[in-house]
């Protein structure tokens, strides 16, 4: 025993080994409660009821799944959107697009407002129009998206113009047509040959830089060659004649 308190004694005798010590003990007591602090709060779920009642579980739908047309219904969904474009988006014979639309869509106007024109549906020219392309962007059991692109003609004078249609199927009893429920531009494509000529003849004309005199042009160049070939020929001359000119001397003083 006498031997463990003196080797005791002499550990705690070295002001160093205290200090360290004490600091380990400290860090050893930090590290305890630290680790309660996170055992004990890391999972707060069941002590904080807020996050939880009785009422009804919120259930998410499920993301709608997809499924391709059949050739019929394909058939039907180009050919209403044609319809729609036609009418509505074109503004001629409003009132035949009412009938393939939904209530959605309509936003709450009745069927002498929509025939007036007012209606929320972004427009394209119709004497402006070359060609419309379409492109299947998505479809499923009761719901297709369209990629639709209205290009101008050459002489128009708006530009081209994409957009997204979407049509759900018409649930309606006796029913099995589709009908719009989504309109809206994405973006606006290439300009008409007609815009790109006004662009062209509306753009300020680029002035020409002032062309310099050929003999100028040739200074920078005479002087380059000058420089390469003329001073390495006048450092040999001027040696040259100086060698002659000490060997001349040397030879006159030797007679």
């Amino acid at each position: 025993m006498s031997d463990g308190r003196g080797l005791a004694t002499r550990l705690l005798s070295s002001p160093r080994r205290r200090r360290r010590l004490r600091l380990s003990a400290l860090l050893i007591a930090l590290a305890g409660v630290l680790a309660f602090v996170g055992l004990r709060y890391s999972n707060t779920a069941a002590r904080d009821p807020e996050h939880f009642t009785n009422g009804p579980v919120a259930r998410v739908s499920a993301p709608l799944k997809a499924q391709k047309l059949s050739s019929i219904d394909l058939e039907t969904v180009h050919r209403t959107a044609e319809l729609f474009i036609d009418t509505a988006v074109l503004r001629t014979r409003i009132d035949d697009s009412w009938e393939i639309t939904t209530q959605k869509l309509r936003q709450g106007l009745t069927r002498k407002e929509w025939d007036t024109g007012n209606i929320p549906v972004t427009p394209f020219p119709a004497e402006a129009v070359q060609q419309i392309k379409y492109t299947l962007d998505w479809s499923g059991a009761d719901l297709v998206y369209l990629k639709v692109a209205i290009l101008p003609k050459d002489t128009a004078n708006v530009a081209g113009q994409a957009f997204d249609i979407g049509l759900a199927r018409d649930t309606h009893p006796g029913r099995h047509g589709w009908l719009v429920d989504y309109w809206v531009p994405t973006g606006l494509g290439s300009p008409s040959h007609a815009q790109r000529l006004a662009a062209a003849k509306a753009a300020p004309a680029t002035p020409k830089a002032d062309s310099l005199p050929q003999g100028l042009v040739l200074i920078p160049v005479g002087l380059i060659i000058l420089l390469v070939v003329g001073l390495p020929l006048g450092l040999f001359g001027r040696n040259w004649a100086r060698s002659r000119r000490a060997l001349r001397e040397y030879r006159r003083h030797s007679a």
